[in-house]
């Protein structure tokens, strides 16, 4: 198992490298590196000063809306679960199988 990852990863190194000599420089979409022309305001990243803001203070610039409370309720399932145990048979090992019920607790 361990040479078989080595190994995959050999390949992938190596295929890596003939990419990276076949292409030519210009090929930038392919490797997924932003151009160097960026605008100020086109970041990948969340403005923090934005996030700075307390988000009870916006609910509260709202006026005239009430909020609705969801209250939630925990429910029990029941699932089936495979039970099998094995035992010896007239010379051989036999299992014997059946489904136990078992119960989940979910939120809703």
């Amino acid at each position: 198992m361990d040479r078989r990852v080595l190994l995959a990863g050999l390949f992938g190194v190596a295929g890596t490298a003939v990419l990276t000599a076949v292409l030519p420089p210009q090929a930038e979409a392919l490797v997924g590196v932003p151009p160097p022309d960026l605008t100020p305001g086109s970041s990948v990243l969340p403005n923090l000063e934005d996030l700075k803001t307390d988000p009870d203070d916006a609910e509260e610039a709202v006026s005239g809306v009430q909020l609705a409370n969801h209250r939630r309720r925990r429910h029990r399932r029941w699932r089936w679960r495979r039970y099998c145990r094995r035992e010896w048979w007239h010379g051989y090992w036999r299992h014997r199988c059946h489904r136990r019920r078992f119960a989940i607790w979910i939120w809703i």
